[in-house]
């Protein structure tokens, strides 16, 4: 077996890619070695085993915890037995067994008779439902339709007239046409039923219905208890069939009968991927009794609250609903098989889909044998399960409310039934952490939670898949009385960390490095952190951004520079090593996502304002370096982009900028323009402020720029081309360098600018770096992926290198050179400083009142009201000399040269 590093490798490599970066970022990505009953092992760093209390419990599946001896034994069994597995087209023993014994249970539980299907997993139960209702639907409808074609069959026979026959023939097929349209669904809103092609369709939320449009399978969200609405939709789908009636003195009439378009509804008595949410039973029976009424039938999905989680054999039973069609599985597997069962009313059962619906690796007898084990187990009264499962569940439900009212800035709200409870986070957008307000903005908070229980207090637990503030825990009916305090304690030291916003102490399991010494639970200070107000939403910009007004708002991405910036940015983590911090900013730059910054106004000299939003990855620039080279990482973080960007719009921006890499891997905005909001680079003011730096550097080094040489290396490049024709006549001469090879681009450039010049300017093209040693100026911008200029490439004497180049052109030791200024550009000062302008920027490096050229032509852009998309793609001379008037107009200049890594 390969040991843990290399399997983890090979999961990401081989495996699912994504999943295994995500883990990682959490500390989720342990390898277990052994389970048994409520514990899970997995070796530690040091080698030794490391016990974890397993609240997750294999999503639900785990009611009987890992390993039941009784269940064991029977695997054992079926093994030194050789049953058959592959035994299809044969009645099968145990398969027979079981669907009977599901049927009696059922029906002790809901009153009705039911026809079992045995299939693999709970995706598949909710596909195979899917599948008879639709066959269902259509038996209705084709039955439907040949009875009105009897009644036109007497219809045409007592009547000859011509336009009569024709106006039947016409009628018969549109009624045939009405029926060949496919059903519709229903489905609640926030349900979750699971990520096959039509059971992704089921599911509420964009994420989880964008993967299988080809399917067909239109669904239908209401809200449980919207009857109205409800009402509504049933009569917006009807098949409308035309039929002749004879009235009561014998005439031919017509009547449109209308038949119900939707095969069936779908919902989950507790939503459990929607953040653990019981439903309130007067809601859910209020939509379900519309459903009946119309003879739609209802699918209750059980799979994971169901057999006895809740405390009942069903929790549709708490409701008092019998539902049409019943959906098990999780537990059913007992945890050492995969199996799942689609449960139909006898009544309702179509009798040729046993026939219809195949699967190679159902009703085998291993997977049987382990469920009719399953059964026993949890409807032995010795065993009490389900008895355990209400008791231990209301005990613990009621110690997490006691934790609620104790820490109300954390835990938002405790739900659930039985072992199968919820605790959703609270926002953090008032944390005095800027991380942990990040973290929470992001989507990432319980995760991170997730994260810092199991490797801090050896305790699993996992956020619900649809709603990732909500920490999932549902233990086995094996959990051990004691662990309960254990689990209260961690969590209220956790929630007494995250009350006081110690950053430190919650990310020490990522970075390893010293926790905070203060004691959440004991100093007092969570009493002066400020109410929250859960009304304002969970993102940073519905908290704090102003409403829409007729001032200009634009926004505006970015990353984190380097490792420094975290303590910028929170200076709770300030106590970290550059080290620390990296490997901080490494492992949750692989959460993904966005998160909102800070916003701001800015007042230009001429009086107008702006508005903005900034918006952040928690990424450094080598983390888009390397998704430049692989094609998924690039599309993931556009897709990222374009998600931040539809939040812009929503909160009123009508410009968007783009920062340092997520410039680069959107290819200067091109690949993500969107016809809602302008976009830019700003590369154009990033140029012309480097100009101005350039000359500016020029002067304090004593160098007259109009009478130097200057020479521009990667001069066929987007940016080389532009400085050229910038420069061009206002240097003594152009040295224009490409890489060999490049020499006809080049003397078509030289070209150009021979003839834009109004004077005899020399201008000498070379592929030869060497020919540095002749400038005392060079503006460097190759896309080269190494430095490619030499400390041997530099003159003697005073000279100034400007790297516009990213990565950079410029050797490091360059930086060691006393005579040489490296320059990287230069940084904009806006209108008096932080008179007009109090803008900071956590994390960037910038002193106050002060922003990156890229920054500076979003706000340009918004103050200018320019309706333009602005240096998306090759930007143009004109477009510098533009941005730069409008700069000049409002007071934007160049507060200082840029010697460092930044936007």
């Amino acid at each position: 077996m390969p040991d843990n590093a290399l399997t983890k490798k090979l999961y990401q490599q081989h495996a699912k890619p994504r999943l295994a970066e995500v883990l990682s970022s959490i500390g989720l990505d342990v390898i277990y070695k052994k389970a048994e009953r409520s514990y899970l092992e997995y070796q530690g760093p040091d080698g030794k085993p490391v016990k974890v209390l397993d609240l997750l419990a294999g999503y639900g599946a785990g009611f009987l915890g890992h390993n039941h001896p009784r269940l064991v034994a029977i695997a054992k069994e079926c093994l030194d037995q050789q049953v058959p597995f592959h035994a299809q087209a044969s009645c099968r023993d145990s398969s027979s067994i079981l669907c009977t014994r599901l049927n009696q249970l059922l029906k002790e539980s809901v009153n009705k008779d039911f026809k079992v299907h045995l299939i693999n997993t709970g995706s598949e139960a909710v596909e195979a439902a899917v599948s008879h209702c639709g066959l269902s639907h259509h038996d209705k409808l084709v039955a439907s339709l040949r009875a009105a074609e009897s009644l036109w069959c007497a219809f045409i026979k007592d009547n000859v007239d011509s336009a009569q026959l024709n106006f039947a023939e016409q009628s018969i097929e549109s009624n045939r046409q009405a029926v060949a349209r496919p059903p519709r669904f229903l489905a609640l809103e926030r349900s979750y039923h699971g990520s096959g092609a039509a059971s992704n369709r089921l599911s509420w939320g964009k994420q989880f219905r964008t993967s299988a449009p080809s399917t067909g399978l239109e669904v239908d969200f209401i809200q449980v208890g919207d009857t109205e609405h409800l009402q509504q939709t049933l009569e917006d789908h009807w098949v409308t069939l035309v039929v002749p009636i004879k009235n009561s003195r014998g005439d031919w009439v017509m009547k449109d009968r209308h038949i119900p378009m939707h095969a069936a509804m779908f919902f989950e008595p507790i939503q459990g991927e929607g953040g653990i949410h019981p439903l309130n039973a007067d809601d859910l029976n209020a939509v379900i009794d519309v459903c009946q009424k119309k003879s739609i039938p209802v699918v209750a999905d059980e799979i994971q609250c169901g057999l006895g989680r809740v405390g009942t054999f069903l929790a549709c039973e708490q409701y008092g609903i019998e539902p049409d069609i019943v959906l098990l599985s999780k537990i059913l597997g007992g945890g050492l098989a995969k199996i799942s069962a689609m449960a139909v009313d006898a009544r309702l059962y179509v009798n040729d889909f046993s026939l219809q619906h195949a699967s190679t690796f159902a009703e085998d007898e291993f997977s049987c044998r382990i469920a009719l084990g399953v059964l026993d187990i949890i409807t032995d009264d010795e065993t009490a399960c389900m008895k355990i499962a209400s008791s231990v569940g209301k005990c613990l439900k009621d110690e997490l409310h006691l934790l609620q009212k104790k820490w109300p800035t954390v835990i938002y709200e405790v739900r659930g039934l039985g072992l199968m409870l919820g605790v959703e986070l609270a926002e953090q957008s008032k944390n005095p952490s800027a991380f942990l307000r990040a973290v929470e903005a992001s989507g990432a908070l319980a995760g991170l939670v997730s994260g810092w229980l199991l490797n801090v207090e050896q305790i699993r637990v996992g956020p619900a898949l649809r709603e990732s503030k909500t920490i999932r825990i549902q233990p086995s009916a094996y959990i051990e009385q004691h662990e309960l305090p254990r689990v209260i304690a961690a969590l209220d030291r956790l929630c007494g960390l995250i009350a006081i916003g110690d950053s430190l102490s919650i990310t020490n399991f990522i970075h390893r490095e010293g926790e905070s010494d203060v004691d959440p639970i004991t100093s007092g200070l969570v009493k002066y952190l400020p109410s929250v107000d859960h009304k304002i939403g969970t993102s940073f910009v519905s908290a704090h951004a102003k409403p829409k007004t007729d001032i200009p708002r634009v926004a505006f991405l970015g990353h984190f520079i380097d490792p420094e910036a975290i303590a910028g940015w929170d200076p709770l983590l300030s106590n970290l090593s550059n080290e620390g911090s990296e490997r901080l900013l490494k492992k949750i730059g692989k959460w993904g996502g966005h998160f909102p910054s800070v916003s701001f106004d800015v007042e230009s000299s001429a009086g107008k304002k702006v508005e903005a939003i900034v918006y952040v990855w928690a990424n450094m620039a080598e983390v888009y370096l390397e998704a430049l080279k692989d094609r998924s990482m690039m599309q993931r973080f556009q897709a990222e982009i374009r998600d931040c960007m539809d939040e812009a719009i929503d909160a009123g921006c009508e410009h968007v900028g783009f920062g340092g890499y997520t410039s680069i891997v959107t290819r200067a905005c091109r690949d993500v323009v969107n016809p809602n909001i302008r976009v830019t680079s700003g590369n154009s003011l990033t140029v012309g402020m480097a100009v101005e730096a350039l000359f500016r550097e020029s002067k304090t080094h004593g160098i007259d720029i109009a009478s130097e040489r200057v020479a521009i290396v990667g001069a066929t490049g987007n940016l080389g081309w532009v400085l050229a024709h910038l420069l061009n006549g206002l240097v003594g001469q152009l040295v224009l360098i490409g890489r060999p090879g490049a020499e006809p681009r080049l003397e078509k450039l030289k070209s150009e600018l021979e003839a834009a010049a109004t004077g005899s300017q020399p201008i000498k093209i070379s592929s030869d770096l060497n020919d540095l040693r002749t400038s005392r100026l060079i503006v460097a911008c190759s896309n080269a992926a190494t430095p490619i200029v030499t400390p041997a490439h530099i003159i003697d004497g005073p000279a100034v290198l400007l790297d516009l180049a990213v990565p950079g052109d410029a050797y490091p030791s360059l930086a060691d050179n006393p005579n040489l200024s490296v320059i990287r550009g230069g940084i904009v000062a806006l209108p008096d400083g932080s008179k007009r302008s109090p803008l900071i920027l956590p994390g960037w490096h910038l002193p106050r009142g002060y922003a990156y050229g890229c920054i500076a032509e979003t706000l340009l852009l918004g103050l200018g009201n320019i309706n333009e998309d602005y240096s998306c793609g090759p930007i143009q001379p004109g477009q510098v000399r533009r941005i730069m008037d409008v700069a000049d107009q409002h007071g934007f200049t160049l507060g200082q040269v840029k010697m460092g890594r930044s936007m």
